[in-house]
């Protein structure tokens, strides 16, 4: 299991029941996603490439 903390600049661990506004969730949506893209960014540089895959010729 991975658990994730969001943590403000100060250094004060932050829950989603502490976010007050729709712009502080929204942001920490945002940052959540980013963090997705980048895992998935990085599992496909370290995936195996399938044979055949790619076309040989353009």
């Amino acid at each position: 299991m991975i658990r994730l903390t969001l943590v403000d600049e100060k250094g004060n661990v932050l829950s989603p029941e502490n976010l007050a506004t729709i712009a502080e969730l929204r942001e920490a949506q945002d940052r959540a996603r980013m963090l997705i893209r980048e895992c998935e960014r990085l599992m496909d540089q370290k995936s195996p490439k399938k044979a055949g895959a790619r076309v040989p010729y353009a």
